[in-house]
């Protein structure tokens, strides 16, 4: 499901004056990790501010973000191949689109190239990740890694097994 579907109908749940029925305030609750009380009406305002701030961060990230033109350009390559490298999985892509080209977030690139190893972290999540969920897994300093994060990590030659592991626990989750 795209995050924006996911926002919309979490949006119309928590905006709504209706009861959820029992089976969506599950799905909600067991699948989305959303806490019950949080769809009580004295907490339905707190809850249309996290998807305001949620859609909000994800526009941001967006507006942020490389075009392919931009991103064949910073690394030096035909726009053709980074939309191959994108199929293949060693980029990174949001589900944005700006100027109707694909949306690649700044922190996969330093120096002119390509994070090392990406494929094989963003292959490790089990479960499909938002690009905000992406970035904040990368860009988290953690104890694990000699308090540098993901990013840090690969680009000075961190052992790519450490972060799979870390990515296909963070999609257990």
């Amino acid at each position: 499901m795209e995050a924006d579907t996911f926002l919309s109908i979490l949006e119309e749940a928590t905006d709504s004056t209706a009861t959820l029925t029992q089976g969506e305030l599950d799905f909600l609750v067991n699948r989305a990790g959303i806490p019950a009380e949080g769809f009580k009406p004295d907490h339905a305002s707190a809850a249309q501010l996290a998807i305001e701030l949620q859609v909000s961060r994800a526009n941001e990230q967006a507006a942020e973000g490389l075009t392919t033109t931009e991103v064949a350009e910073v690394l030096g390559i035909a726009p053709a191949n980074v939309r191959r490298a994108a199929a293949n999985g060693d980029l990174f892509a949001s589900s944005r689109r700006k100027n109707r080209e694909l949306v690649f977030p700044a922190w996969q690139f330093a120096g002119g190239r390509m994070l090392p190893n990406l494929r094989q972290v963003l292959n490790a999540f089990v479960v499909p990740m938002h690009p905000l969920d992406v970035e904040a897994f990368m860009s988290t300093a953690r104890e694990e890694l000699g308090n540098r994060t993901g990013i840090e990590w690969l680009q000075t030659g961190g052992a790519p097994e450490v972060l799979v592991r870390m990515a296909a626990d963070e999609g257990r989750l």
